[in-house]
């Protein structure tokens, strides 16, 4: 202990290759910091601020407020019940935000990203090889971006949502379940404006396809 910080290391036996597993129960307001190289890490139930940290080893987060971070080279990311700053990276692994809220930044290499009942007036989401999947509400005074290089793009839109979207594609397709009316078609990119058009939503996929669809029409 030194001041109000407590930090556990584990002993290491004379075998290296000596697995530790930890269980720690901490007050649900205490803020939690792990940095695991090569672990997998569960952090479930705090409403504190969370931040992990691992090379090799899938993460699991429920609850966390304030600030989420969680960064890994490679594996599986989970966050849900989350609100605040979310922040997640994963360079080679699937990324999944369930039923949180806040401001949501998500960046990955080689997996697929879904989002999924989410209440964000700011999101950003980019991978380079995977589909992105976004379920949640637009806000009238939101900011969206989601970008892929290759994979599918896949976004809710529900009815009466006042957002002009911004489409880009270089070798895919775009379609939507409902209505709408293009315009500025240039070099495959285009816009449409729904309600007021208040909202910004920016979609780029350089070859995949890009969809706008109503909440509930289809599941990931």
């Amino acid at each position: 202990r030194t001041g109000s910080v407590l930090q556990i290391r584990p002993s290491r036996g004379r075998d290296p290759d000596d697995a530790v597993d930890l269980e720690l129960t901490v007050p649900i307001s205490i803020s939690v910091t792990v940095s695991a190289p090569f672990s997998d890490v569960s952090v479930e139930g705090t409403r504190a601020p969370v931040s992990i940290e691992t090379v090799e080893g899938d993460v699991r987060v429920r609850g966390g407020r304030g600030a989420v971070v969680v960064r890994t080279v490679e594996g599986d990311v989970q966050v849900e019940e989350a609100e605040g700053s979310i922040t997640v990276s994963s360079g080679d692994g699937g990324i999944r935000i369930l039923d949180s809220s806040g401001t949501i930044s998500v960046d990955g290499i080689d997996g697929d990203i879904l989002l999924d009942g989410i209440e964000a007036t700011t999101v950003a989401v980019s991978t380079v090889d995977g589909d992105i999947w976004y379920d949640g509400p637009i806000r009238a005074d939101g900011r969206y971006s989601l970008t892929t290089h290759d994979g599918d793009i896949t976004c809710t839109v529900q009815e009466g949502a006042d957002v002009t979207v911004l489409v880009a594609t270089f070798d895919g397709d775009f379609r939507a379940s409902f209505p709408v009316q293009l315009r500025g078609t240039v070099e495959r990119r285009f816009e449409l404006v729904l309600g007021r058009g208040s909202a910004r939503l920016e979609l780029e996929a350089f070859d995949g396809e890009i969809a706008l669809i109503r909440p509930g029409e289809r599941t990931p």
